[in-house]
């Protein structure tokens, strides 16, 4: 989850070699290094380590409970021997954890829609108001860079997760990032919020229900909200003038 220093940036476009050349092998590493350096500049960090690279030996040994492969995407932000700078999301999405793991160390969990999470780990702090349920967008502070956890500097380690595991293939971890980003449409990345006309429709109990809420846990507080609205607009409307006496 980090390099000593944190100072590596992301790996240069190698050679393929002659067994295994094919025609558009280097054009293949010069884009994927390219695609690598658009995600460092979105994030406005430098690249230390990427997903599927196998950790240095002295990071191994320093921990050994670390898996052999990195399982997401380090990034520094600032001065690698200091921390403290902003983490910012880059995504619309919803806080769905926030906590502390030996490994992980200071970390908070974005849900971003489609079943995927974006674990953001190292953290020195939280950023104000990040906790569950709070709505986040692009630009937002998560937190700031840290070293807590299984670091060796300050740095910030980023995570795509799908049904619950890391998706720790570059190809696919750039695959998921770039249509995160480019391809989605907000309301779908926004932990549950509409992603298409909003229906209220009457029940025969003649209770609201709404269609076009995707979160269940959303719609039913949406719906007491709304039925409870109802309620309060039905007294005002029954409701007898001041000056009825009644008979």
């Amino acid at each position: 989850m980090g390099l000593p220093g944190g100072e590596r940036e992301a790996p240069p476009p190698r050679t393929p070699s002659p067994e295994g050349h094919t025609p558009g092998g280097v054009a293949d590493e010069v884009a994927r290094y390219r695609a690598w350096q658009a995600v460092a500049a979105a994030l406005g960090g430098r690249i230390t380590l990427v997903p599927g690279e196998a950790y240095p030996e002295a990071v191994r040994r320093r921990f050994p409970g670390l898996p052999e492969r990195h399982m997401g995407l380090d990034v520094v932000y600032g001065d690698p021997r200091k921390g403290g700078d902003p983490v910012r999301s880059p995504f619309v999405g919803r806080v769905v954890d926030v906590g502390e793991h030996p490994q992980y160390g200071n970390y908070i969990v974005l849900d971003v829609g489609d079943g995927i999470q974006v674990k953001a780990a190292h953290l020195q702090a939280f950023g104000v108001g990040m906790r569950p349920g709070r709505e986040v967008k692009p630009g937002d502070v998560l937190g700031l860079e840290g070293a807590t956890g299984a670091a060796t500097g300050p740095h910030t380690h980023w995570e795509l997760r799908r049904g619950g595991r890391p998706v720790a293939d570059p190809d696919e971890f750039l695959q998921l990032w770039e249509r995160l980003t480019r391809e989605k449409p907000e309301g779908a990345r926004s932990g549950g919020a509409p992603t298409g006309e909003l229906r209220i429709r009457i029940e025969g109990d003649g209770r609201l229900r709404l269609e076009g809420v995707p979160d269940p846990a959303r719609r039913r507080e949406a719906e007491a909200a709304l039925n409870r609205g109802l309620a309060e607009a039905l007294e005002v409307v029954h409701r007898p003038p001041e000056n009825w006496r009644g008979g």
